[in-house]
């Protein structure tokens, strides 16, 4: 939505529609549907980068399957290392939910290296370690494909 902007840099919303295709019956599912706002804050600080995020989740059905309501924050870092090797850092946050199926808050800190394997393709790795709540201790691996502008 807007491009270097004051104080939140280059700034995004970011909207969201989950439909109800699995079952909660099976466990397949919350047999809900859900719409979400992510917003986005941007910031370059020369080769490294500063996001800062914010959302909110709201649900239909009655609240016993998943809260009716949820929000996340986050904020992360991350820049290059060496050569194609750089370094993410995130600290971020799912505050306590209420309902039948509401939970406590969870803290955690996540880290760890990103590989550049082309402009358009990163891979990525690391370790999700709780501070507060519930959350699990975690590894992940995954990458991101940049497929082009719309």
């Amino acid at each position: 939505m807007l491009e270097k902007a004051p104080v939140i840099g280059n700034f995004a919303v970011q909207s969201s529609l989950k439909l109800p295709s699995g079952s909660a019956l099976h466990g397949t599912g919350t047999g809900t549907t859900d719409v979400g706002l992510l917003l986005i804050s941007s910031h370059d600080l020369g080769d490294y980068a500063l996001d800062i995020n914010a959302g909110y989740t709201r649900r239909s059905g009655d609240g016993s399957q998943a809260p009716k309501d949820a929000t996340v924050w986050s904020v992360s870092g991350g820049g290059p290392v060496y050569e194609s090797l750089g370094w993410v850092a995130e600290l971020f946050g799912f505050p306590r939910t209420t309902g039948p199926a509401g939970q406590d808050g969870t803290v955690a800190f996540l880290t760890g290296p990103t590989f550049v394997v082309e402009k358009w393709l990163v891979l990525d790795l690391g370790a999700i370690i709780p501070l507060a709540g519930p959350q699990p201790h975690a590894f992940y691996a995954g990458l991101t494909w940049n497929i082009g502008k719309l």
